[in-house]
């Protein structure tokens, strides 16, 4: 699946086939999933039609995947499975679920479920992801500012020299009257390029206006005899 350099940097699927791999239906091992419960299993309509699980690969005799149920231990295959592999499976899950089993043999009561000790560690999981979010934000936007100050800063020191470099000029062509005849000239030269190229921006926008009216009239016609034969 990886490219290679024995093969110019393409992978081995690509030089057989002609074409680049399909990965969207690989998915992360080990990340956070919730498969469907179908409704025949559900014995109210208060039951959660999700339950959370652990992916752990695909299926070899069906096209479904290969799911840790985290609320039974069971390993089970669904089908109709929603993938968050932006969130990592607790590593404190398998010490919780220990723990619950040792007071669930020593008769000790719980008064929340596991599946409400996962629930809320997946919740908070979420929470801290919306936090971060900001906070990416957040320090975008300063180095956003930052940046503006420091081109502000830039920008300041180059009007600065450029200002320095005209009084020079000014200096020079006060000292000598030829250079300041060449560079009368060379003004003018520009005055005068500069009004040609405005003049050619101006018969370009003539066009292209013109070019729009017939478009729109030609458009409006076309609606016209849409509407006729409507």
């Amino acid at each position: 699946m990886s490219a290679t350099k024995a093969l110019n940097g393409i992978t081995p699927h690509e030089k057989l086939f002609g074409k680049k791999p399909v990965v969207r239906n690989l998915h992360v091992c080990g990340s956070v999933v919730f498969h469907f419960i179908p409704k025949k299993k559900r014995k109210t309509k208060l039951d959660m039609r999700f339950d959370p699980g652990i992916f752990l690969g695909c299926a070899k005799r069906s096209l479904g995947y290969r799911i840790l149920d985290l609320c039974t231990g069971n390993l089970v295959e669904r089908r109709d499975v929603v993938f968050h592999e932006d969130m990592a499976a607790d590593p404190k899950y398998l010490l919780r679920k220990k723990n619950s089993e040792s007071a669930r043999l020593s008769g000790v009561t719980e008064s929340h479920t596991e599946k409400d000790f996962l629930l809320d560690e997946l919740l908070s999981k979420l929470e801290d992801s919306n936090i971060e979010k900001p906070n990416k934000n957040k320090v975008k936007a300063e180095k956003a500012a930052a940046q503006e100050s420091a081109g502000e800063a830039i920008r300041r020191l180059a009007v600065e020299r450029l200002k320095r470099k005209r009084e020079g000029e000014r200096d020079e062509v006060s000292d000598s009257p030829s250079k300041g005849k060449k560079l009368a000239k060379l003004v003018d030269l520009l005055r005068e390029q500069k009004k040609q190229e405005m003049a050619a921006r101006q018969k370009q926008w003539v066009q292209e206006r013109l070019d729009r009216q017939a478009t729109e009239t030609r458009f409006m016609q076309l609606l016209e005899m849409l509407a006729k034969r409507s």
